[in-house]
């Protein structure tokens, strides 16, 4: 439709007061003239947003089948086949000449559109396509011609999802059945982290304590005595140097130094015990109260 009728067109759609300069008379015929400009140059996206700033300003059917033409070029049936309805609809059924090739136009962009029935194993369930809901299955859905991803979505469970590439005009069914998390993909709960305790370290009884203190005590003392011993057995040596005399020496030596090593053994065990033996007024073993270093409690 060239520009000049458009505008007798669009200015028939006016009241009959005067137009006010700036208003829709003047800008819905610049903004369809845009669009037919940028659907020459098949700049067809440009084009649809001009035209629909044309049916905004001024709304007449002309302009929905070139919205319509636009969708068509690119490759986007579904809206190119609700635009030509809308053609019909809102007046060009009645138009004599149009109606026919509006119809025919209709006809060939239906039959570039896919149909595909999508059902499940059981009822319920969102159809998705592209990431836009499409209804409940099982359903029968429309698809333009390309590459789609089709999912069925329900709560509680992991979608059903499929890739098709359709050609246009064909019919095809699809069965897609989420599945259940608690099959699949239910992942096993974390276990609680171990309980570390603690464990508390065996005390020693007092008495073994004090025993061993009274046993290291008692072979200082013999250490003392025999100490004491030989060195006078040393001195009646030095004065008489007889065999007598040395066997006695020697004999009381070997003994006190037996006794000298037995008693740093029982002072290493006593001093070891200190660090193990319970201070902290237990009675449980039958030991006595101790206050050791002036300290109560347990090391």
């Amino acid at each position: 439709m060239s520009r000049a009728l458009l505008v007798l067109v669009l200015a028939n759609c006016l009241l009959a007061s005067p137009p006010v300069r700036g208003g829709p008379a003047e800008e819905a015929p610049a903004a369809y003239a845009k669009g037919q400009r940028l659907y020459r140059e098949k700049r067809y996206v440009g084009a649809v947003a001009a035209f629909e700033r044309a049916y905004r300003l001024m709304p007449h059917f002309r302009v929905q089948c070139s919205i319509a033409r636009c969708y068509q070029n690119l490759n986007r049936m579904l809206e190119a086949a609700r635009h030509y309805r809308r053609c019909l609809e809102e007046g060009a059924a009645k138009t004599k000449g149009m109606a026919e090739r509006v119809r025919n136009s209709l006809a060939e962009v239906e039959a570039q559109i896919t149909w595909i029935r999508v059902q499940g194993r059981r009822k319920g369930g969102t159809i998705y396509v592209d990431g836009e809901a499409a209804g409940e299955t099982p359903n029968r859905v429309p698809l333009d011609p390309g590459l789609h991803v089709v999912e069925v979505r329900r709560p509680g469970a992991r979608a059903a999802r499929v890739k098709i590439r359709t050609l246009g005009g064909e019919e095809r069914e699809l069965t897609l059945e989420p599945t259940g998390l608690a099959e699949t993909s239910k992942e096993p709960e974390p276990e609680p982290p171990p309980i570390v305790r603690r464990s508390k370290r065996r005390r020693v009884s007092q008495v073994w304590f004090w025993t061993a203190v009274g046993v290291t005590a008692a072979l200082a003392v013999a250490v003392a005595v025999l100490g004491s011993q030989t060195a006078g057995l040393r001195e009646d040596f030095d004065a008489d140097p007889t065999d007598e005399a040395a066997d006695r020496f020697y004999a009381r030596r070997r003994l006190t130094n037996a006794f000298v090593v037995a008693a740093g053994v029982a002072a290493a065990g006593t001093t070891t015990l200190f660090f193990f033996t319970d201070f902290g007024g237990g009675e449980s073993d039958g030991g006595p109260r101790a206050l050791v270093l002036g300290v109560r409690g347990a090391f």
